[in-house]
């Protein structure tokens, strides 16, 4: 059986509020930002970066 627990910053516990995501890709990479949008702002509160084969896999 594999274990698939691993140790999680602090900073990272609680997480992030998104309420939405965009998806960019290339040859290279895939990039997923989520995001915050409210009426004052627009930002990203996270972003994944990872390879073709770790999203297909």
């Amino acid at each position: 059986m594999e274990n698939n627990q691993c140790a999680l910053p602090e900073q990272l516990k609680g997480g992030v509020y998104a309420n939405s995501v965009a998806v960019t890709y290339g040859k290279e990479e895939f990039v997923i930002d989520f995001r915050l949008i409210t009426p004052v702002e627009n930002m990203v509160t996270a972003r994944l970066i990872a390879t073709p084969h770790l999203i297909f896999y």
